[in-house]
């Protein structure tokens, strides 16, 4: 397990690949969560406790995290709900927002049958404030385009969130099949990655931070090796 980038005896926290489902119904598909009770059950030899904090749509990278008892978990869902958990994603997307920064707020509909969200009105059936904040960290060109890398904050975790949003304002995500009308069939997945989570330990009170860099090759046109100098 070396994708494994945090772990003891309460949390893990794991860097998951673009096109690895956390969870899935399909007896015959892979999925995180599996794989993770697998894992500890050959490290404790017990069937084990696992609890996912968050999730992360399946053609999403980046760092999923899991509780490993049901007071930890209860812990970090509060954490969620009272944001005092900081989730970082960075974005590759067509064009160039008007302001380096901003604060997005949208009403988002799901429709259960094709799974994909929308942009909706105030007061429509379904609909859930969601919001998030971006800011441009560089701008370049990247498939023939302008392009900009965003570092993104949510303050809400709606279905296909940032995906959805990005694509309403006119700046929809490099490689995203859904919601990028334009994307081309090279790239098999959205330039979209969760990379950094800080919170308060759920035991200890002390702060746990981890990052990590994307594998999207997309980013090599933006990031250099370390990410401390980038954002």
């Amino acid at each position: 397990m070396d994708r494994i980038v945090y772990e003891d005896e309460y949390l893990l926290i794991y860097n998951k690949p673009a096109g690895l489902a956390v969870q899935t119904k399909k007896v015959t598909e892979p999925d995180l969560e599996s794989e993770i009770k697998g894992y500890l059950y050959k490290k404790c030899g017990t069937a084990p406790y696992l609890g996912l904090v968050h999730r992360l749509d399946q053609p999403v990278e980046g760092l999923v995290l899991f509780a490993k008892d049901k007071k930890s978990a209860g812990a970090l869902s509060r954490m969620i709900n009272d944001e005092k958990m900081e989730k970082g994603y960075l974005a590759v997307v067509s064009g160039r927002p008007e302001k380096d920064e901003g604060r997005l707020s949208h009403y988002i509909t799901r429709d259960g049958r094709t799974n994909m969200a929308a942009v909706s009105e105030e007061g429509v059936k379904g609909a859930a404030l969601s919001e998030l904040y971006y800011k441009v960290l560089k701008t370049g060109e990247a498939e023939g385009k302008e392009c900009s890398l965003l570092d993104i904050r949510l303050f809400t975790g709606r279905h296909h969130q940032i995906r959805v949003q990005l694509s309403h304002m006119g700046w929809p995500i490099l490689g995203d099949k859904k919601y990028n009308k334009d994307c081309g069939e090279g790239r098999s997945f959205p330039a979209l990655a969760a990379y950094s989570l800080t919170f308060p330990h759920p035991l200890t009170g002390k702060k746990v931070s981890v990052r990590i860099f994307p594998e999207n090759p997309i980013y090599g046109q933006f990031l250099v090796d370390s990410p401390a100098d980038n954002y």
